[in-house]
């Protein structure tokens, strides 16, 4: 396993994939191996936490990050990337590697293992 970085969204019922809704999004809890969902393709983690916070600071453009946080995780780097990933209101609902934000690996598996804090200014 591979150490990373995953923004996540806090919901009332535990914590899911950033941006992604519905039948693709993933539920995530510390500790715990995480999955692509049957016949979905990998799961997304960043690379280092400065790519991580980028896409937190530009996908909230600098308004409230409100319920997202970003995990240290460990992730095993997907097998067959082929299938690209699904992004809620892409033109075509998938998308492969070479569009997705800077720093993006993806993953079949992931675990996170503790939030990180942000170090005030």
């Amino acid at each position: 396993m591979i150490q990373g970085y995953k923004v996540v969204q806090l919901k009332d019922d535990g914590l899911y994939s950033c941006i992604v809704e519905g039948r693709y999004s993933v539920k995530y809890a510390i500790g715990v191996m995480s999955k692509p969902a049957e016949g979905c393709g990998p799961l997304c983690v960043f690379d280092t936490l400065i790519a991580a916070e980028r896409y937190v600071d530009t996908h909230f453009l600098g308004e409230d990050t409100g319920n997202a946080a970003i995990y240290e995780c460990e992730y095993a780097p997907a097998v067959d990337v082929s299938k690209g990933v699904y992004l809620a209101g892409a033109p075509c609902d998938k998308v492969t590697e070479a569009c997705l934000p800077r720093g993006t690996v993806l993953a079949d598996l992931v675990t996170l293992t503790e939030e990180v804090v942000a170090q005030p200014v």
